[in-house]
């Protein structure tokens, strides 16, 4: 499940997630509409506190799809790729 589709089910507001991330409104909005790519903490954070609802690759999905591979998608194997962005 894509998180903006979770927090719209679970009727939480980005802002209230992101409190509970410890993270800003702005990065966890960036993240949602694929601006930025989340680090791994975040992904994994974002997991556990959606109770595995949201997957790490799910939580890459909207910067995946954003940003697809200039090669045309032959990245490594043809198997789904994560690579997270450095903890800043």
């Amino acid at each position: 499940m894509l998180l903006a589709d979770y927090l719209t089910l679970g009727r939480i507001t980005r802002a209230a997630f992101a409190r509970k991330l410890g993270t800003s409104k702005g990065y966890l909005s960036d993240i949602i509409n694929g601006k930025r790519r989340a680090s791994l903490d975040m992904a994994l954070k974002i997991q556990t506190e959606t109770q595995g609802a949201v997957t790490p690759s799910e939580v890459d999905a909207p910067w995946r799809q954003n940003n697809p591979p200039s090669d045309g998608g032959a990245e490594g194997g043809g198997g789904p790729q994560l690579a997270f962005a450095a903890d800043s």
